[in-house]
């Protein structure tokens, strides 16, 4: 997602604490400036099963904390008139 446009220090605060209950992966920041859900496994671990489990996991993760933090970092965005 992109760089938040305000409240930066609830966002990354949000997004920090939920890093404890991500899995092998963690929400970093990328060049340019956007937040990354990111991680890392060694190929030999990678089949089938261990695929089918990321992949479920990363669309969990996005599931539970995206739309919280968007809600955050894009609040006028958000508020309704």
């Amino acid at each position: 997602m992109p760089a938040p446009d305000e409240n930066h220090a609830q966002f990354f605060e949000h997004l920090l604490r939920r890093n404890r209950k991500v899995n092998g992966m963690s929400f970093c920041i990328g060049e340019e400036d956007a937040v990354f859900l990111a991680g890392s496994l060694p190929v030999h671990a990678i089949d089938d099963g261990e695929l089918d489990r990321i992949l479920g996991s990363i669309y969990m993760y996005v599931e539970q904390f995206f739309l919280p933090a968007l809600r955050i970092g894009f609040a006028t965005r958000f508020a309704t008139n």
